[in-house]
């Protein structure tokens, strides 16, 4: 059995230097559609706040959580090999 591709009989070459170009549409339209509306009244209103604000040290809570786990598997280890 053969396949439609290797029956038809022109093939048809693509050409990969071309740009491809859709009308009325631009490259920055996604993302001016993407951004959040502020009316012109309330610009330079306000000073800008960060949302979520990094407090403390994450690095340093990270390791203390990872000592806390392995202090708590070796209570454990040693609960388990204690004779009964």
């Amino acid at each position: 059995m053969m396949l439609p591709s290797v029956t038809a009989a022109e093939i048809t070459k693509i050409k990969s230097d071309l740009p491809v170009e859709i009308k009325e549409v631009h490259d920055q339209d996604w993302y001016y559609a993407s951004l959040p509306k502020i009316s012109a009244t309330e610009k330079g209103k306000a000073p800008l706040e960060e949302a979520d604000t990094v407090k403390g040290n994450p690095a340093r809570e990270m390791v203390q959580l990872t000592c806390a786990d392995v202090d708590s598997l070796v209570q454990l280890r040693q609960q388990c090999q204690a004779p009964c």
